[in-house]
């Protein structure tokens, strides 16, 4: 007989929604891009194509 996805019972299935995720994608991501937007701002402060007031600024804005 074939098993079924659905769970059978409610304990079942909220055990199911008890189990965590491999790896949580929304804050994988956020940490990427926030990591990417304060070297961004680092090289931008560091090549004087802004000033260094504005880059603690805008470093401090992501952070």
């Amino acid at each position: 007989m074939a098993t079924s996805v659905f769970p059978s019972s409610k304990n079942e299935y909220f055990e199911q929604l008890r189990q965590p995720p491999l790896l949580a994608w929304p804050t994988a991501i956020l940490f990427v891009v926030s990591m990417l937007g304060i070297g961004t701002v680092w090289y931008l402060a560091l090549t004087e194509q802004i000033a260094l007031w504005q880059g603690a600024i805008a470093n401090g804005l992501l952070t």
